[in-house]
């Protein structure tokens, strides 16, 4: 009996532990949700009016329930109960937090459903218990998919290239803020300094400034916006066309790019990378054109539409903002285009590295379009008398915003002078040696620097000389009321204030004349 007594306390307690669970209710799966109702498709991806409907989906007793409730300012809520067969369920398809499958919600009736978990686990959790089953065409487009992804990744294991392009162009700025150049905006100076693309520095034997200006920006906007588009569309580049590739691509571009720019208007200050970026860009639309049949229609669609977007934007805030190189863009876009079209492989092809003809090729094409480029802007900025004078006046232009920038501070250093009366003939005796020597010198040397007939800097320079002269005028009449003690509330005084105001009007109207350049 003691033996046996074992055998059947254990078939008592599994008698016990089956009729518990006769008794208890189903396991159920539950997952937290929002539904995405309203589904549009554009092109091969979907996208939801919106996730506000909030719930659970469920799955229990060989059924797939979405229950989901969304709250209205007016009017009762809005509730969503779909109960799905798992037999009439295809085309699961997993995208971070987003679950997207096609579903028969009763007969005769196909659904695209699109929910969002709460995590990318309970995302994988959820597709996990949905069928694997998919439609014919379906299935085609995912093996595309898949054999795509996994020869990128094959091609270009590590996208570093991107990444070394983002530090240079941050490592920069930073240096520029450092040696003093401005923050948020950079000084057009300190750009300079930093091998900005000048045209009469580049075209004096300054050709280093085609590449250094590639990474200089003018603002913190101006570097953030850059770093972005780079590094959203420099990976995809980079993984499309390898490490080597794409870094031939972006220096070919952003040379082509600061030539372009020098071709088309020599006088401007230009620098950024986005001349380069334009090259990535048009690389990337080389490459859908000439691949597309071979691309998966997802990647083929978004692409395509991310380029032409970011191309027209650019473009066109270009032309309706001054101060942005539309040149250099168009120029970086179409060399882009040209050198992607030929440096573009499909993906699966074996060869993985540079080859000898694309070095060639390459190497020629960069050569052959360096120079044309150069000899033809030589050329151009060099046997015309109103090109001359056109690059004389830039020149004058730079010194006469350094030489300004002194006269001011020396200005605002001798003001609390007057406060003391003692001071005041040393107040007199400063304005007439060296205040006014210096705005004095501003005006001649704008007044003897001439413009070509029809010149579009003409209205600048009318701006900048009259300004000079109001304020030259202004501190010769400050130091002769001093010296005759005139009263402040005098015809003098005013003539001073009238000179000033003038002045003030002349500055600004100078300053928006200059961004347009």
């Amino acid at each position: 009996m003691n033996r046996e007594e074992p055998t059947w306390q254990f078939e008592a307690t599994e008698a016990v532990d089956m009729a518990s669970a006769a008794a208890a209710p189903p396991v159920i799966d539950r997952f937290e949700i929002a539904y995405g109702p309203g589904i549009r498709q554009r092109g091969a991806a979907y996208r939801a009016g919106s996730f506000k409907s909030r719930g659970a989906i469920l799955f229990a007793d060989g059924e797939v329930r979405i229950l989901t409730r969304a709250k209205r300012l007016f009017g009762a809520d809005v509730e969503t109960d779909l109960r799905l067969t798992p037999r009439n369920i295809y085309n699961v398809v997993v995208t971070a937090t987003l679950i997207r499958f096609d579903a028969i919600v009763e007969p005769g009736t196909f659904q695209t459903i699109l929910i969002r978990a709460n995590s990318g686990s309970d995302a994988c959790a959820i597709a996990s218990q949905l069928p694997t089953s998919m439609t014919p065409e379906f299935a085609a487009e995912s093996t595309r998919m898949n054999r795509f992804l996994d020869g990128m990744a094959s091609r270009t294991p590590h996208v570093w290239v991107t990444w070394a392009l983002v530090a240079l162009n941050v490592l920069v700025y930073l240096a520029m803020i450092e040696s003093g150049g401005g923050f948020p905006k950079m000084s057009g100076q300190t750009a300079l300094a930093f091998g900005s693309n000048f045209g009469p520095d580049t075209l004096n034997g300054e050709w280093w400034r085609l590449l250094a200006s590639m990474f200089i920006h003018f603002s913190l906007v101006h570097i953030t916006f850059n770093m972005v588009v780079l590094v959203q569309m420099g990976r995809i580049a980079e993984r499309l066309f390898g490490n080597a590739r794409f870094a031939a691509l972006y220096f070919f571009t952003g040379l082509t790019a600061s030539l372009t720019s020098l071709c088309w208007h020599p006088i401007l200050n230009s620098a950024g990378a986005s001349g380069a970026i334009f090259g990535v860009l048009g690389a990337l639309l080389a490459y859908v054109i000439r691949y597309r049949a071979s691309m998966p229609t997802t990647i083929q669609a978004q692409r395509f539409r991310s380029v032409v977007f970011i191309v027209v934007y650019s473009l066109f805030n270009g032309l309706t903002h001054q101060g942005i190189d539309n040149a250099a863009h168009i120029g970086g876009l179409i060399s882009g285009f040209l050198m992607g079209w030929l440096l573009a492989r499909p993906i699966g092809a074996e060869e993985s590295r540079l080859g000898s003809r694309d070095v060639v090729l390459l190497s020629t094409s960069l050569a052959a379009f360096v120079i044309a480029g150069l000899f033809f802007q030589a050329v151009r900025s060099n046997s015309t008398p109103a090109a001359q004078q056109e690059l004389a006046f830039a020149v004058v232009e730079r010194q006469e915003a350094i030489d300004e920038l002194k006269a001011s501070k020396d200005a605002s250093a001798m003001l609390p002078m007057i406060r003391h009366p003692e001071q005041h003939d040393a107040f007199i005796t400063r304005i007439r040696t060296t205040v006014w020597p210096e705005w004095n010198a501003l005006y001649e040397r704008m007044n003897n620097t001439v413009l070509p007939p029809g010149s579009q800097r003409a209205p600048l320079r009318a701006a900048q000389l009259r300004y000079y002269d109001d304020m030259r005028q202004a501190w010769l009449d400050l130091a002769d009321q001093g010296t005759s003690r005139e009263n402040p509330g005098s015809g003098a005084a005013q003539k001073i204030r009238a000179l000033l105001a003038d002045a003030k009007v002349q500055r600004t109207l100078a300053a928006k004349l200059s961004t347009q350049w």
